[in-house]
C-alpha cells in the first residue's frame, strides 16, 4: 500500500473517531460551548524521560482548554505506585508505558472497545504489527505512540582499519566477521571484541538480544492463546518446520558460542567490561542496544567514530526485529475520563503533528504505519524507522523476573551445567509459573 493511501486511511478513520467523541459529548463540537470544555490538567504518568517533555507539553494538542501535567516513574516502580495511587483514588488520568509492562498493568487500564469509534480493524491499519500486543480479541489495552527498536552500532575506525567495507547484515556475516576482527594474545586472553553476545551479565540489553534471536527463528516465547490468555510457547516447534533443533535452542546455541573458546568466531566473556562501556571506549567493534542508546553513546565518549545499522537477519526466512514499543493508556476511574480519553486518542491517533513531536522530543520512530512509510530524511532515524516496521514483541509476565530466567539460561549454557537444549525447557517451566502468576 502506498505512503499516501496509508494516510488518506488514517484521515478519515481519524475524523470518524473525532466525530464519535464529539458525539457522544467527550469532546465539544465546533461552537458547542459545552461544560466540558472547562480547564482541565491531565495527570500523566510514564517512564520516558521527564526532562526531555517537561518543557514541551504546552506543544501537545490533545482537547479543548486541556493541558498536561507529566511525572516520570521507574519502570521498577510503576506497577506498584499506580495501585496504590488507584487504592487511594489519587490516580492519573494517562499512563505511557512499554509494552513489558502491558501484563502487569493491563487491568488498572481501561479497556477501548469496538463501541468506543474504534476498533481492530482501524489499529492494524494504522500502527506496525508488533504494536497489536496491546490488542485482545475486540478490546485494545492502550494506543501505541513510540518504538524503540533494537540496532546495531558500529565502530567506523575499527572497519576503516580492517578495510572492511560492509557492516554485517546476516548471522552467517557476523560470524566471520568476529573471526576477523576479535583480537586476542598469545595465551588467548581477548583485547579488542567484535561483539559482545554469548554472556549475560556483562552484556547490556541481553535479554533484548536473546529475545530478538528467538524472534528471528520463529519462536514467540509468550503468545496468547486462542481465547486471548497468554501461553508459554518458548521451545516449541514450528509447525511444518523440517525435523531437528527446534527454534529457541538453535537461537540460544547461537548466541553461547559466541562465548565458547573453542569456538573460531568466540569475541567475548565475562572477564570483560560491560558492552556499553567498551564499545564507547571504542573496544568493542559491534554494539547490539536500542535506538535510545545513541545520544547515550555520544554523551559517553562525543569523540568515538560510530555510526548506525539495521540488526544482522536469518539468510532465510522473515525479517524480524525486537524493540520497545511504548503506548498510552487510560487509567480506570480517572477522575477526568471525559479529557483523559480523546487526549489518547489525540496523542497517539488523531493528529500526525503531536506523533512528529514525540518522535522530536525522544529521537525515536512513531508507531504509525503512515508516518513510517514516509521515511525519513535523517541518516540515523532512517535506520530507526526500518528497525520500527519489523518489529515484533512477546507478552512479559513480569520483566525484573523473566530477565533474571533469562539470565539463569544463558549462564547455564556458559558454563556448561546443561546443554541449550535442557536450559530452554528449565527457562519454559519458569516462564510458565510467571504467567500463572500474573494470571
Amino acid at each position: 500500500m502506498k505512503a499516501f493511501q496509508i494516510t488518506l486511511i488514517g484521515i478519515f478513520i481519524a475524523l470518524g473517531v473525532i466525530g464519535t467523541l464529539m458525539f457522544a459529548g467527550y469532546i465539544p463540537s465546533p461552537g458547542g460551548g459545552s461544560s466540558r470544555a472547562n480547564p482541565v490538567t491531565l495527570q500523566v504518568w510514564g517512564t520516558l524521560p521527564s526532562n526531555k517533555i517537561t518543557s514541551q507539553l504546552d506543544a501537545f494538542e490533545v482537547g479543548d482548554k486541556v493541558t498536561l501535567r507529566y511525572t516520570q516513574k521507574q519502570e521498577s516502580d510503576l506497577e506498584i505506585d499506580l495501585l496504590r495511587a488507584i487504592a487511594s483514588n489519587s490516580q492519573p488520568d494517562l499512563v505511557i508505558f512499554p509494552h513489558e509492562q502491558l501484563v502487569t498493568l493491563k487491568d488498572s487500564l481501561f479497556p477501548i472497545e469496538e463501541s468506543e469509534g474504534f476498533d481492530t480493524r482501524d489499529f492494524r491499519n494504522t500502527y506496525i504489527e508488533g504494536a497489536e500486543i496491546f490488542v485482545e480479541g475486540t478490546a485494545i489495552s492502550a494506543l501505541p505512540l513510540l518504538v524503540d527498536p533494537m540496532v546495531m552500532y558500529w565502530n567506523r575506525d575499527t572497519f576503516n582499519n580492517e578495510r572492511i567495507t560492509q557492516v554485517p547484515d546476516t548471522w552467517t556475516n557476523v560470524i566471520d566477521f568476529s573471526n576477523q576482527v576479535t583480537k586476542r594474545d598469545s595465551r588467548g586472553k581477548i583485547l579488542e571484541s567484535a561483539i559482545a553476545l554469548g554472556e549475560a551479565d556483562n552484556i547490556n540489553y541481553f535479554k533484548n538480544i536473546l529475545s530478538l534471536l528467538l524472534l528471528q527463528a520463529g519462536d514467540d516465547v509468550v503468545a496468547r492463546d486462542a481465547n486471548g490468555t497468554p501461553q508459554v510457547v518458548l521451545g516449541n516447534n514450528i509447525p511444518g518446520q523440517a525435523s531437528g533443533q527446534p527454534p529457541a535452542e538453535s537461537a540460544l546455541s547461537f548466541y553461547s558460542g559466541f562465548s565458547d573458546p573453542v569456538k573460531r568466531h568466540y569475541s567475548w566473556n565475562t572477564s570483560l567490561q560491560p558492552s556499553a562501556n567498551a564499545f564507547s571506549l571504542g573496544d568493542l567493534a559491534l554494539y547490539l542496544a536500542p535506538a535510545s542508546e545513541y545520544e547515550n553513546i555520544k554523551s559517553r565518549n562525543p569523540l568515538l567514530n560510530y555510526d548506525v545499522a539495521p540488526v544482522p537477519q536469518l539468510e532465510v526466512g522473515t525479517d524480524a526485529n525486537y524493540g520497545t514499543i511504548y503506548a498510552v493508556g487510560i487509567v480506570k476511574n480517572s477522575p477526568n475520563f471525559n479529557q483523559a480519553f480523546p487526549a489518547a486518542f489525540f496523542l497517539s491517533f488523531a493528529s500526525q503533528e503531536n506523533q512528529r513531536l514525540l518522535e522530536d522530543i525522544f529521537f525515536l520512530p512513531s508507531a504509525r504505519r503512515d508516518l513510517l512509510s514516509g521515511g525519513s530524511t535523517d541518516p540515523v532515524m532512517s535506520v530507526f524507522y526500518d528497525g520500527a516496521i519489523i518489529t515484533r514483541t512477546w507478552l512479559d509476565p513480569n520483566p525484573g523476573a523473566t530477565e533474571n530466567v533469562f539470565r539463569k539460561m544463558v549462564r547455564d549454557v556458559s558454563i556448561n551445567v546443561t546443554d541449550a537444549g535442557q536450559a530452554i525447557v528449565t527457562a519454559k517451566n519458569a516462564l510458565r509459573s510467571l504467567v500463572n502468576q500474573a494470571q
